[in-house]
C-alpha cells in the first residue's frame, strides 16, 4: 500500500511509494474490489479474470487497454486570475492528462478501443512498475479513478514511419482524487496482457431458418474472422447458445445445438412446442452464452452480439 505522514512534518514519508508510469489502462464502469480482494497478488490475479469475464452490459465488468509504451503527462498550467492589488489567484488544479502511446496495435485492436472514446466513468491502470493503482475505500476495498475523458483515434493509413503507433489521450476528472484520497498500490506477479482477452463477435445467420431450427455463425466484429473453425466443436452444445423472447425477456428452451460444418455455423433448435406457441411477429434474439458461462466450460475469448429473428 501507499501511505504518508498527515499534519506538520514535510519531510519524505518513510514507507512513501511513488506511483509509476502508466503502462496499462483498465475501464470500468464501477467495478470494485472487497479488502479480500486485495490482500495480495493472487487475490487480485482471480478477482480480475472475474471481472474480465463478466458481460460488456454489467457495470462490474473491467477491460483492459493494450500496453501503452509510453505516457507523456500533458497536465496543463492551473488557470489563474490576476487581481486587482497586483496578486494571482489560482482557480482550480488543472485535471491530470496523459498522452498514452501504444506502437505496433493492430487494426483491429485500434477499431476496440475506440469504443472507449468519451469514457467519463471510472479506471484503474497498471504502472511501468507493474503496481495495479486504485483509490483505497473506507472499508479497505478498492476503487477506480473518474475519467474525465479517453479519445484514441481511429486507424488511418500510415506515414512513412513503419511502426503502427496509436496515441490515446487520457484525462482524469478529479484531481482531488490524488491529492486528498488515499491511495492503494498493490504488487503483481503477473503480467495483465496474459489474462484472457475477449473479441467481439457478431452472430449472423448462416442460412434461411427452418421452422424452429436456426442456423447461425459467429464473425469478429473488427477481424471479420469466422470463429466457427476455432470453436466448432465448443459451442456444439445448447447450454453454451441463449435464445429470448423480446417482448417478456423469457428464455427459449433448447434442444439441440449441433455444429454445422457446410454453412461454417451452428443449427439451434428451438423447443418444437415452444416455437409453435409462440405468438406470429414475436422477436427472438439468439447469443452465445455470457464469457463467464463460457469460461466455466473451458470455452475462453469471444462475448457475441445478438441477431434477432421475428417470428
Amino acid at each position: 500500500m501507499i501511505c504518508g505522514i498527515m499534519g506538520a512534518n514535510t519531510g519524505k514519508p518513510q514507507c512513501d511509494i511513488p506511483i509509476g508510469a502508466i503502462k496499462y489502462t483498465m475501464p470500468t464502469r464501477g467495478a470494485e474490489f472487497t479488502k479480500d480482494q486485495l490482500v495480495d497478488s493472487n487475490a487480485v490475479k482471480a478477482a480480475l479474470l472475474a471481472k474480465m469475464l463478466l458481460a460488456k452490459s454489467n457495470t462490474s465488468k473491467v477491460f483492459t487497454i493494450p500496453y501503452a509504451n509510453e505516457a507523456a503527462n500533458n497536465t496543463g498550467e492551473a488557470p489563474t486570475a490576476s487581481l486587482s492589488d497586483g496578486f494571482e489567484k489560482v482557480l482550480t488544479d488543472p485535471l491530470p492528462k496523459y498522452n498514452l502511446t501504444h506502437a505496433e496495435l493492430g487494426r483491429a485492436q485500434n477499431q476496440a478501443i475506440c469504443q472507449f472514446n468519451g469514457w467519463n466513468d471510472k479506471l484503474y491502470f497498471v504502472d511501468r512498475n507493474n503496481r495495479l493503482a486504485y483509490i483505497i475505500k473506507p472499508d479497505g476495498g478498492g476503487k477506480g479513478f473518474s475519467v474525465g475523458n479517453l479519445y484514441y483515434p481511429p486507424p488511418i493509413p500510415g506515414s512513412s514511419n513503419a511502426l503502427n503507433t496509436t496515441v490515446g489521450k487520457l484525462t482524469f476528472a478529479n484531481p482531488d482524487e490524488f491529492k486528498l484520497s488515499p491511495i492503494g498500490l498493490i504488487q503483481l506477479d503477473f503480467n495483465v496482457a496474459d489474462l484472457v482477452n475477449i473479441e467481439d463477435v457478431t452472430v449472423v445467420q448462416k442460412a434461411a431458418p427452418a421452422t424452429n431450427v436456426f442456423t447461425v455463425g459467429l464473425i469478429g466484429r473488427f477481424t471479420g474472422i469466422d470463429a466457427h473453425p476455432a470453436y466448432a466443436s465448443a459451442l456444439a452444445n445448447m447450454a453454451r447458445w441463449v435464445v429470448k423472447r423480446l417482448d417478456t425477456g423469457a428464455s427459449m428452451t433448447l434442444t439441440s445445438a449441433a455444429s454445422d460444418s457446410g454453412n461454417l455455423g451452428w443449427d439451434i433448435t428451438v423447443d418444437s412446442t415452444e416455437f409453435t406457441n409462440l405468438p406470429s411477429g414475436t422477436k427472438l434474439s439468439i447469443n452465445i452464452a455470457d464469457p463467464t458461462t463460457l469460461a466455466l466450460a473451458s470455452v475462453y475469448g469471444i462475448e457475441g452480439t445478438e441477431i434477432i429473428y421475428t417470428k
